[in-house]
């Protein structure tokens, strides 16, 4: 009879573990990483870059949406919004080509940047292609920013996994390291 009570007890204990779920790890657990590597840190440091150039490239937009919302559209001042968001997309596809260059082998950023070229493919088009009149731009003004934004979530996805396995010092870079969960 002493036997069969702590079975029961033992049993109660499994049975409550398994309905309290998973045990997560302390966010601020010490984890002991490796300090990432300078090619690591750099190729981290450039996805940033291009993060910050997705931001203009938002701004951007919005002030040739303001410019179109506004109505009787300036034909000379439209070139020149539409002509440096063409040279801010410009610059954020040199800063992911660099950053596809300097991507160690293997590195897990490595096919995400590829989607991101992709992506900006779509963008320069689409941006080269604008025209000043609202009836087509709209759209396609809308569809850049959904594309901006869905570039720079790729790209804090691109550098978490540049970044996988090592530790990236705070003062070199604006990305949080690989956490423990």
């Amino acid at each position: 009879m002493h036997l069969n009570t702590i079975l029961n007890v033992a049993l109660a204990l499994c049975v409550a573990s398994v309905a309290a779920g998973p045990v997560k790890r302390q966010e601020n657990a010490l984890v002991s990483r490796a300090a990432c590597s300078s090619a690591v840190t750099k190729l981290v440091d450039g996805i940033n870059s291009n993060i910050a150039v997705q931001k203009q490239e938002q701004s951007q937009t919005t002030v040739i949406q303001k410019q179109l919302s506004a109505g009787n559209v300036n034909s000379a001042d439209f070139k020149t919004n539409k002509d440096k968001l063409v040279t801010i997309v410009n610059k954020g596809i040199s800063i992911r080509t660099n950053n596809q260059k300097i991507a160690p082998s293997g590195n897990a950023a490595i096919s995400g940047l590829a989607t991101v070229a992709t992506a900006q493919a779509g963008e320069l088009k689409l941006a080269q292609g604008l025209t000043g009149d609202p009836k087509t731009d709209n759209a396609n003004l809308s569809k850049l920013q959904t594309m901006f934004s869905g570039g720079i979530t790729q790209n804090q996805k691109n550098a978490q996994a540049a970044a996988t396995g090592c530790t990236i010092s705070s003062s070199s870079s604006s990305t949080t390291p690989d956490k423990a969960d």
